[in-house]
């Protein structure tokens, strides 16, 4: 009877801090404790594991930018954000430019359909795209996540975007990427 108790109520830890047990809830705090380490909140090493130092600098993050300090917290506020300050790409040339690099990780890429693409602060480029599988079906929409240099850099005034990421069924990266508006330093 000791031992089921002792199990039900590690059970039920993990329950509560689920997150660092899976796969998508390692990787989902692992984005977190990068962002916080990035802002000057101190969590550690990324891990995708929820400890002390990681809770303690999600509390500190969430205190000063004033979020209840919880990963599903701090998540939140950013989406918010993100859709604060997000710009819409309208010109043919800069979509255009954004869809290049997506050719090389998409199975179909003529098949592609795009929507809500964005440049974010950082000069990260967010959206949505579907396309078809091997099966000839497709898959819904999925955030894309792609890298760019501003048009300052070059003379020629267009937006030049260097590699792109789609999020699959295994990892929410560019979800994650998106939403926190990770810049090169961000990424370990």
């Amino acid at each position: 009877m000791v031992k089921f108790v002792i199990a039900l109520a590690f059970g039920l830890l993990s329950i509560n801090w689920g997150a660092s047990a899976s796969a998508q809830g390692q990787e989902h705090i692992f984005y977190i404790q990068t962002k916080l380490n990035n802002a000057g909140f101190e969590a550690g090493e990324p891990d995708g594991i929820a400890g002390r130092r990681t809770l303690g600098a999600l509390a500190e993050m969430g205190a000063s930018m004033g979020f209840e300090a919880t990963p599903e917290a701090m998540l939140s506020f950013f989406q918010k954000r993100y859709y604060r300050v997000a710009e819409p790409i309208t010109n043919e040339r800069n979509l255009a430019a954004v869809k290049r690099p997506l050719e090389d990780v998409l199975l179909d890429p003529y098949s592609a359909k795009y929507k809500d693409i964005v440049i974010m602060p950082t000069g990260n480029i967010c959206g949505y795209v579907n396309a078809k599988n091997r099966f000839g079906a497709y898959v819904g929409y999925r955030r894309f996540f792609a890298l760019s240099i501003f048009s300052n850099v070059f003379s020629d005034g267009d937006l030049h975007v260097f590699s792109a990421q789609v999020d699959g069924e295994d990892s929410n990266r560019a979800e994650y990427f998106c939403i926190l508006d990770m810049d090169f330093s961000d990424r370990n």
